[in-house]
């Protein structure tokens, strides 16, 4: 056999080979495998402890005061888990639309939750005594200048579970929600496409995850993004991240009062007890940032 059809036969084997691997192999699929989860992301996780399935694409979750319920908010509406059964109790979905990418919060006692839309509203539920939950009302939060949608995403209730201070994406502010009226009274403005937002357990400052990044200043490259200029690289991806400190002294007439840089889209904070620091996850820096809240850095 010459050497040329030797390398003839030995790349046919070759390419056999690759399709009839190629034909064989099966579509990945969410869903339990042998080394974790396919997430609808095509990543692979190992969870902790226990998994529960659902069809869906959680993106918050809250826990129940008393630890039996577990509430998770999806692209359609609401899933209740039951902690001890380890499975779907419930699924309740929005009206009218889907969720936000964030948002979810619940009551010290249990018996309120409330969720954000990907449009112009928070859905407020009552939590009855099985841990099911029914919708009650849905707050208006309009978009820009009173228009469109706001897509607000996330969450916290005042100490007195009188107020909820929600992230309106769209808007580029904190809004403030009188719960008892079911108003909004007031927006702050932050930085672009405000994430998720923490407060201080006096209620005189907010801190607010910032997913856009600052606004532009001259000289900046920009893009237009759902209708306000962002920062972007030479690719056209977002190249800013912030977190807004906000003074809540006068809630109705709350101003920022202080701008941390830190990666790229910012999202959910933890706060620490003694309120000294706080952690802010950067999805897209695929880092942990930590900020010193006393000196803003």
């Amino acid at each position: 056999m010459s050497i040329q059809s030797h390398l003839l036969l030995s790349w046919s084997i070759v390419i056999a080979t690759c399709l009839s691997g190629c034909g064989a192999a099966k579509p990945a699929l969410v869903g339990a495998s042998r080394d974790g989860h396919f997430v609808p992301t095509s990543q692979l996780i190992r969870p902790a402890g226990n998994t529960v399935e659902f069809a869906g694409r959680p993106v918050d979750i809250v826990a129940h005061p008393g630890g039996q319920f577990i509430y998770v908010k999806d692209h359609r509406g609401i899933v209740v888990l039951d902690r001890e059964m380890k499975s779907v109790r419930q699924q309740l979905g929005f009206s009218g639309g889907g969720g936000s990418m964030h948002g979810l919060a619940i009551n010290s006692d249990g018996t309120r939750l409330w969720a954000t839309d990907a449009q112009s509203s928070m859905h407020e539920a009552t939590i009855d005594a099985k841990g099911s939950v029914s919708w009650t009302r849905k707050i208006s939060l309009p978009g820009p200048n009173g228009n469109g949608a706001s897509h607000s995403t996330g969450i916290a209730i005042s100490a007195d579970e009188k107020t909820a201070y929600v992230c309106q994406s769209r808007n580029n502010t904190l809004a403030i929600v009188d719960l008892e009226s079911g108003s909004r009274v007031s927006e702050i403005a932050v930085g672009i496409a405000p994430y998720d937002v923490i407060i201080s357990d006096d209620g005189k400052r907010a801190y607010v995850s910032d997913w856009g990044g600052r606004h532009p200043e001259d000289g900046d490259l920009t893009a237009n993004s759902s209708g306000t200029e962002v920062i972007v690289d030479e690719r056209g991806v977002g190249a800013s991240g912030c977190v807004s400190f906000v003074d809540l002294d006068d809630p109705r007439n709350g101003r920022q009062v202080a701008l941390v840089d830190t990666g790229l889209h910012p999202a959910e904070m933890v706060l620490t007890g003694d309120e000294s620091t706080l952690y802010v996850t950067c999805v897209n820096s695929d880092r942990v940032d930590i900020i010193d809240t006393a000196t803003a850095t």
